[in-house]
């Protein structure tokens, strides 16, 4: 039987069997992925995603069923990671250590196009690393983990407004750095601007 984050939110707080499973069933793959991405250490994230677990486990009886629950998880998760970043002194760590897509039947065999999918890979895992965290964190949790707008302002505890501002610099940021041009419309705009 399926339920809503809501209803398993209130599962939990009864002590229901198996319910923090599904839970964890249910989050566990987005909540470390968002980790790695904003600490850039896969084993660091694990820590984190242990102890976002427990947190959320703790803290059940703070939480306000209204529709809600994965942004209040994934915030949790950003609050831990942005006190790890700055127990480090906002030293970068690694790259994310995920890998190119699959290859496609004609590139299986091209050594070439298997070794430049991961160059661009990690050349853009490398830019997305040197953003400014509040920028990061609106990248992940919108393009990767797909979260509305409103969702990633809630989780983020920001104004929608700043969430679209935030990617927008962030976007821009990242085809400067590695060298993607802007589509042809806006590079049309900037042009009628210098006119």
């Amino acid at each position: 039987m399926s339920f809503g984050d809501d209803d398993l939110a209130i599962r939990i707080r009864r002590g229901e069997a198996g319910a923090f499973d599904v839970l964890f069933d249910r989050f566990a793959g987005r909540l470390r992925g968002y980790l790695v991405g904003m600490v850039g250490d896969a084993a660091t994230a694990d820590d984190l995603l242990q102890e976002t677990f427990l947190r959320v486990y703790r803290h059940i009886d703070r939480y306000e069923p209204r529709g809600t629950f994965a942004p209040w998880m994934f915030r949790i998760a950003g609050n831990l990671a942005i006190t790890e970043l700055r127990r480090r002194r906002y030293r970068r760590t690694t790259p994310l250590e995920q890998g190119p897509e699959p290859p496609g039947d004609s590139e299986r065999c091209d050594p070439a196009a298997i070794h430049a999918a991961g160059a661009r890979v990690r050349e853009v895992e490398s830019a997305l690393s040197r953003l400014p965290e509040p920028q990061r964190a609106v990248v992940l949790l919108r393009m990767r983990d797909g979260m509305s707008l409103e969702e990633v302002a809630r989780t983020l505890g920001v104004p929608v407004g700043t969430v679209k501002s935030r990617l927008h610099h962030a976007v821009r940021s990242l085809r400067e750095e590695i060298g993607i041009p802007e589509p042809a419309r806006r590079q049309e705009e900037k042009h009628e601007e210098l006119r």
